[in-house]
């Protein structure tokens, strides 16, 4: 697991300064503690979405109620990235 600081100092170096960073803390920290290998796989293939896909994932997100921008999304999947990556 990276450090907190690791983790806004990538994700600022990625995104800028646009990021909630708590949010983001919070969001890697719940990844992390994700231990189910279907979750697991589902989350590897987000990576590699383009940009439709990333788009229906919004638009299903949306329709429960979670709205997010096409940033967030992005920023999203890097924060799945680094938890794959641990």
């Amino acid at each position: 697991m990276i450090e907190r600081k690791e983790l806004t100092n990538i994700l600022r170096a990625q995104h800028g300064d646009d990021v909630d960073f708590q949010d983001a803390w919070i969001t890697y920290c719940d990844l992390h503690e994700e231990d189910d290998p279907v979750a697991l796989e589902k989350l590897s293939m987000m990576p590699e979405w383009d940009r439709d896909e990333r788009l229906r994932w919004r638009m299903l997100l949306a329709e429960e109620g979670m709205e997010l921008t096409p940033d967030q999304v992005d920023q999203y999947i890097s924060i799945v990235q680094l938890r794959l990556e641990q």
